[in-house]
């Protein structure tokens, strides 16, 4: 049976500025498929009950946008029954990968026609959500870089500046990680991917052990001497042989609690945007979050 209502959320500087329109052929296409359906600008974050006073008692959510969008409603999304699916507008949309979700429109209406949906963990950074990953190096200076100017939508063209820049200018942070209490690595030089499911950006998915289907964290520490060894881990990941390399340790756990013994700050980012900086701790929240399937 059809989903009878659906809210569209759609961040406006999605999809290079085109997440309005996306979300209205949507609409205009649910309603002539006899449904109820309307379209909501998303917010940067929403407090206790906003979004559900927003959206209403909907059948389903469709949100039109990436992994930034779906991480300001994460939180009070995960304190509901309503599925969620996505249109990828994002740089990465990482979340849509992970469940191979589509931007054919036909393909959406098939998808709210059915009834299954599966149910899935999502984690915290301190008291932001996140549902695919958290890391601290390199690529957590990048999106810290363009958070500070970042004003309307980028493509991937939009990284190169800040990439280089960063990298010409990085010192590998020296980390100290907890996991469940437990003191696992002690000022090492390197920087770490902690994930909920396996996606990471550009393809490479540093952490493919991590599955959302559980309520445990995985992350992988990548050790360097310098900042050129970012490069070396990229490549193996890409050739997927960081899973075979033993210097860098796998380590599982609900709770990571990632600090700098020297006490400098560094970075943090998740799911493309930048957090804020350590000391950190990352878990998995206790609610879980319906999706489209």
């Amino acid at each position: 049976m059809l989903r009878k209502s659906v809210a569209i959320l759609f961040n406006p500087i999605s999809g290079k500025g085109d997440g309005k329109r996306i979300a209205r052929e949507l609409s205009d296409r649910l309603i002539s498929c006899g449904m109820t359906a309307f379209c909501t600008e998303s917010n940067q974050s929403y407090k206790e009950g906003e979004l559900l006073t927003l959206i209403g008692d909907v059948d389903a959510l469709v949100v039109v946008g990436g992994d930034g969008t779906l991480a300001g409603i994460l939180l009070e999304l995960g304190r509901t029954s309503i599925p969620v699916y996505m249109l990828p507008a994002g740089n990465e949309s990482l979340f849509a990968r992970h469940f191979s979700m589509s931007w054919d429109i036909e393909k959406v209406i098939e998808i709210l026609s059915g009834t299954k949906t599966t149910s899935h963990s999502f984690g915290l950074v301190n008291d932001k959500a996140f549902f695919s990953m958290a890391s601290i190096g390199l690529d957590s200076e990048i999106i810290a870089r363009i958070a500070g100017y970042r004003k309307a939508a980028i493509g991937h063209m939009g990284y190169i500046v800040p990439g280089v820049s960063s990298f010409i200018t990085h010192e590998v942070p020296n980390l100290s990680v907890k996991v469940d209490g437990q003191l696992v690595l002690k000022n090492n030089t390197g920087f770490i991917v902690i994930a909920n499911a396996r996606e990471y950006a550009l393809g490479l998915d540093p952490v493919p052990e991590a599955d959302s289907g559980n309520p445990i964290l995985h992350a992988r520490f990548f050790p360097c001497r310098s900042r050129f060894d970012y490069i070396l881990w990229a490549y193996r990941c890409w050739r997927g042989r960081q899973v075979n390399t033993a210097s860098a340790c796998l380590l599982s756990g609900k709770c990571f609690e990632v600090y700098s013994e020297d006490s400098s700050p560094y970075p943090v980012q998740a799911d493309g945007e930048f957090i804020g900086d350590t000391p950190v701790k990352v878990s998995v929240s206790g609610d879980t979050l319906k999706v489209l399937a």
